[in-house]
């Protein structure tokens, strides 16, 4: 799997180890899949100021992204939980194009 990272993600070296080790957890949850997916990582800020990292995943027929707390990067059970969620939203926006496409859409 491709995993890239923006220099904003880069600035603060505590988080962006935390989303440099995520890259694991995801390929996991891929499990076989994990060579057709495309994760990058951003870092944006929320409507109040507060960091916020984004996680897009991207394959050959569609794309859907999280956001993320910096907070929910420190508990590997909540980011398991994020990432498959992000993978079923995923696969959805997969099932949608396939049915597009069977029904001439």
């Amino acid at each position: 799997m491709k995993m890239t990272f923006t220099d904003k993600t880069k600035q603060i070296s505590d988080q962006f180890i935390l989303l440099e080790q995520t890259k694991k957890q995801l390929e996991e949850v891929l499990g076989e899949s994990s060579g057709l997916v495309e994760a990058r990582w951003d870092r944006t800020e929320d409507a109040r100021g507060r960091p916020i990292y984004v996680l897009q995943l991207k394959d050959s027929f569609g794309e859907v992204s999280g956001n993320f707390a910096p907070t929910e990067l420190q508990s590997p059970n909540q980011i398991d939980f994020r990432l498959y969620r992000l993978w079923g939203d995923l696969l959805g926006a997969q099932t949608k194009k396939l049915l597009q496409e069977i029904a001439g859409n």
